[in-house]
């Protein structure tokens, strides 16, 4: 491959924090901590970052980001995860600022790109309420 052709194609940002998942033949990389993230609660820039996903095929060994649908979790570095079929679920995390620490489940539909809450019903008594 060229230098020209590597260019073309994209590639993450360095991160840490982050987790992946894989799902048949495709690796699940969303946000972590990055140096051009805003250090902030919200905002626009910020939600850009978070409201996409890249995905690395194993089969062609190409990264790609895509764009998602609904709200994304504001935990977005260390934060843990799991999969279920083709489903992705995430839990806490860290928002980038201060101790700012989340107790939220999210779930994403990886066949549809599309975020999901998921309603605590002890919201009190979940894990990340007892450190904070």
């Amino acid at each position: 491959r060229s230098k020209t052709d590597v260019k073309k194609y994209h590639r993450p940002l360095p991160r840490y924090g982050h987790l992946t998942n894989i799902i048949g033949d495709k690796m699940f990389l969303w946000c972590g901590g990055q140096n051009v993230i805003p250090i902030v609660h919200n905002g626009a820039e910020k939600e850009s970052f978070m409201s996409a996903i890249e995905t690395f095929n194993l089969r062609s060994g190409r990264w790609e980001c895509r764009p998602t649908r609904g709200y994304s979790p504001a935990g977005i570095q260390y934060y843990a995860t799991a999969c279920l079929g083709t489903d992705l679920y995430y839990f806490g995390g860290h928002c980038g600022h201060a101790s700012c620490y989340y107790n939220t489940v999210n779930h994403f539909e990886t066949t549809i790109y599309k975020w999901n809450d998921i309603p605590i019903q002890n919201l009190f008594d979940a894990p990340m309420m007892k450190y904070s």
